[in-house]
């Protein structure tokens, strides 16, 4: 297999010819006990107890191997040699397999029963091992799995003599001669690489790796590859790589690892079969630092051809551009994009400095210059630091592109600014740039998602939440979608999906506590908004939340409550509190309190709007507040616009105690009718999508 690059760094394989420790050639199968466990060549079987151990092909030829050489040492070469044959594996590739073969056996490193490491040599089998030369009766399932094997192997052997067969697959229990389902084939994940440097410091250095061969997969036309969130949960799963495969449903599974000598790395890239874990291929890079992207363009050049995908000479020059050649640099950038990722105030600005650190080395480095501005556009969106970091993330996200003009970084970061300023659409515009030249940029798909949600085409936020649904906090995300739209039983079923690892969750509780407040149940809203007030205590919306339930069941004083401590925590940030608690001085006869507290939300709802935020709650606290002064057509106007900008929350306003007056007006109804029919619209498309979609119960 030729990489783009002419390299001596690394060593190219082709995919092995099938192979077993089933030989239809031989006379005399080989039996032997090993240990409390039994091992028949014939058969291809382990068992322990008259229980089978499922093994994998390389494992079970790995086993006999050592079974073979016993008691004595087997070193790393004689193992690559016997069990791998033609195809070239490095030590890492054996390492890993040997820890497959112990996690399948109920075997430990630590206190090894059956495989014992021996350090500097290789490895040996410390069980007793004992050949056998009475055949015992064969179970029932194993007669079949051999027939089965016999059966393939003849139908390989007319195949080939036919020349009808380009190709042939293996599985764990049969060689299976049929057409190769190209569709599963390229559907790929790559799994967190492995960091053996001894230093948990350079863990960075793995996941960035990972992320920069997820990139440039998911350009390679033809390919469908796992986004970074959902494959980087599995980061030592100790599971199987078939059995991350079915999770993920993929059927091609890269892993690797990565080993640091100063500004010298050592990574292994193994492009593998996630049906039969046999390995397409292997390789060893001995590269520096400023080689990463080019090694990560060469092996999505070498899945490509083995996949039989296509990657463009655009993509190839596109992934070329925007990088560095300067090792510092790259460590560098590589670390600040750990800590962006950890999504705080101070790790963003340690993230930033990393990026400008990487700036100085080189001025030229694009995607630093895109991570700058992504940095910057949290600064302002986020973490509250100043608007004016707003146009400094708009002029690095420029500068980023002025370099390189399809760096999918820089428009997520624009999409950022223009989110944050109330741009939706040009937000929405830049989100699904970034999509289009990254397709599996997780936190596009989330961006993009959100932006269409608070649009008000939920349809289209649970289309792309879908694509964004393997981790956790995406899974969580549709479920809230879901919820909104009543599809209360998929949502249950996804948050279950991921309550081990979100047991708690602000969200979750507020769409499940807004679900119970709206169908009347309010004791149960109540105790998931006092769970919201516990666990987060200095969020707005746990106050907030807990005002709205009281509110609507007409408890005024326990609403007040909430809602002045609602006002205190969000400052000049929130109006909805503001503008409840105005409602319910109104009705205490405080006209004068409230009156100062709605002309002052109007000030600041009319600012915003004015200056062209696109978001239905500012029309919507404008009907509010004229709903409240007795202002009915204007109340009419407002709320008119915005359900035009997305207000689809209609089953809410039927209740909203400050439209009494307008409930029953005509105009009113029809607003409210207008949301009815569109949610029925997308009720109905979404269910087509739930129907062809088997993400529910990964």
């Amino acid at each position: 297999m030729l990489s783009v690059y002419n390299s001596s760094c690394f060593y190219a394989t082709v995919r092995p010819p099938l192979e077993s420790a089933l030989n239809t050639g031989q006379v005399t199968p080989e039996r032997f006990r090993i240990g409390d466990m039994e091992l028949d060549t014939g058969t291809v079987s382990v068992y322990r107890k008259a229980t089978e151990i499922e093994l994998p092909k390389l494992s079970f030829d790995l086993l006999l191997c050592l079974t073979r050489h016993a008691p004595n040492v087997v070193d790393t070469d004689t193992l690559m040699q016997e069990v791998w044959g033609e195809v070239v594996v490095g030590e890492e590739t054996v390492k890993q397999r040997i820890k497959l073969l112990r996690k399948a056996l109920g075997d430990s490193s630590e206190t090894p029963k059956y495989i014992a490491s021996v350090r500097g040599r290789g490895y040996r089998l410390i069980a007793a091992v004992e050949p056998l030369t009475e055949l015992t009766p064969v179970s029932q399932p194993t007669r079949k799995r051999y027939r089965l094997a016999i059966v393939a192997a003849i139908a390989v052997t007319i195949l080939v003599v036919a020349g009808l067969m380009n190709r042939l697959e293996r599985s764990d229990e049969q060689a299976v001669t049929e057409p190769v389902d190209k569709s599963a084939v390229r559907r790929i994940a790559v799994l967190p690489f492995e960091n053996f440097s001894g230093n948990e410091e350079d863990d960075y250095l793995a996941e960035g790796i990972t992320e920069d061969i997820i990139s440039a997969l998911a350009q390679i036309e033809g390919l469908k590859v796992i986004a970074r969130t959902s494959s980087m949960r599995y980061k030592n799963s100790g599971l199987r790589v078939s059995d991350i495969a079915r999770e993920l449903m993929v059927g091609t599974v890269i892993e690797g690892s990565v080993q640091r000598f100063g500004d010298d790395l050592k990574v292994t890239v193994q492009l593998i079969d996630a049906l039969s874990e046999e390995h397409y291929w292997a390789k060893a890079y001995n590269i520096s630092l400023a080689k990463l992207p080019e090694m990560q363009l060469g092996v999505a050049s070498s899945v490509a051809a083995s996949l039989e995908a296509t990657l463009s000479k655009a993509v190839i020059k596109a992934l070329q551009r925007g990088s560095t050649e300067v090792s510092a640099a790259y460590d560098a950038y590589l670390k600040g994009r750990a800590y962006y990722r950890r999504w705080n105030r101070q790790d963003n600005e340690t993230a930033l400095a990393f990026y400008q650190q990487a700036i100085e080395l080189d001025p030229d480095f694009a995607l630093a210059h895109a991570g700058i501005a992504n940095g910057y556009a949290l600064r302002a969106s986020r973490y509250g630091v100043g608007e004016e970091w707003a146009e400094k993330a708009i002029q690095q996200a420029d500068l980023a592109l002025s370099i390189n003009p399809v760096l999918p970084e820089a428009y997520k970061a624009l999409g950022i600014v223009s989110f944050d300023a109330g741009h939706y659409q040009k937000a929405l515009g830049y989100s699904l740039k970034a999509l289009e030249l990254n397709p599996a940029f997780d936190e596009a798909l989330f961006n993009i998602a959100e932006i269409y949600q608070l649009q008000g085409r939920w349809d289209e936020a649970v289309r792309y939440q879908m694509r964004d649904s393997e981790r956790a906090f995406g899974a969580e995300q549709l479920a809230v979608y879901l919820r909104n739209m009543q599809f209360n039983d998929e949502a249950d079923q996804l948050q279950a999906r991921v309550s081990a690892e979100v047991p708690i969750s602000i969200f979750t509780d507020g769409s499940l506590s807004l679900r119970y407040l709206l169908a009347g149940d309010f004791e149960q809203a109540r105790v998931l908004s006092e769970r919201m007030r516990v666990s987060f205590p200095e969020s707005v919306f746990s106050w907030q939340r807990s005002a709205e339930i009281e509110r609507m069941a007409g408890n005024w004083e326990a609403a007040q409550e909430y809602a002045e401590k609602a006002v205190d925590l969000s400052g000049n940030f929130q109006t909805f509190p503001k503008l409840m608690l105005a409602d319910m001085l109104l009705r205490r006869g405080d006209k004068q309190a409230a009156t100062s507290l709605m002309d002052d939300s109007e000030r600041a709802n009319l600012e915003t709007f004015n200056n062209g935020h696109e978001a239905w709650f500012y029309p919507w606290n404008m009907a509010f507040i004229q709903a409240l002064r007795g202002n009915k057509q204007e109340a009419f106007d407002w709320y008119e616009q915005a359900v035009d900008a997305g207000r689809r929350r209609y089953e809410w306003d039927e209740f909203e105690p400050a439209f009494d007056s307008l409930r029953d007006e005509p105009r009113f109804q029809a607003a409210l009718e207008k949301q009815r029919r569109q949610r029925e619209d997308m009720r109905a498309r979404v269910a087509v999508m739930l129907k062809n979609w088997d993400g529910i119960q990964k």
